[in-house]
């Protein structure tokens, strides 16, 4: 189970024994200039870490977009996730091209990268589709996210229904 924070992790550090006695294994919080120290203190509570981004505005091109991940890459998680602002199809471009390259590159020992564009439901999805690691699904279908049961039916061997698909 994953307890996710937009602080930098101060505060699940210092609660790092009520967090594993909750039954959660990894912490995923905001990565800032302090974050090295934060990944190995919170390993050595016994979570797991990911280290997040979330971009206040969208990458000028997908160089940027790749820049910001492998600074992640470099705290030596075994997860890593990046949200970005995506107004349109460029955008979106830029990070389907990261993830595709980013999949090639897993042998080489690359950690697994959760990328979310967020600003449309479209583009949530389709980063889910080209291999993102981590979706956030709630309950129920908002105006930018399917819900976790949409996600379920999407990877069952029935497939999406007519009536749930976008």
């Amino acid at each position: 189970m994953i307890g996710a924070t937009r602080q930098h992790g101060e505060a699940a550090l210092r609660r790092a024994p009520q967090l594993r006695a909750r039954g959660l294994t990894h912490v995923q919080f905001e990565a800032d200039a302090a974050a090295a120290g934060r990944v190995a203190a919170l390993r050595a509570e016994g979570l797991a870490t990911i280290p997040a981004r979330h971009l206040d505005r969208p990458p000028p091109d997908a160089a940027a977009l790749a820049d910001h991940a492998y600074r992640l890459a470099d705290l030596g998680t075994g997860i890593i996730k990046l949200v970005y602002p995506c107004s349109g199809p460029g955008l979106l471009r830029h990070g389907l091209d990261l993830l595709e390259s980013w999949l090639a590159g897993r042998a080489e020992g690359r950690p697994a990268l959760s990328l979310t564009p967020h600003g449309s439901r479209q583009a949530r999805v389709a980063a889910a589709l080209a291999g993102s690691r981590l979706v956030y699904a709630p309950l129920r279908t908002t105006a930018e996210r399917m819900s976790a049961a949409w996600y379920r039916a999407l990877v069952s061997d029935e497939g999406l229904p007519p009536e749930v698909l976008l």
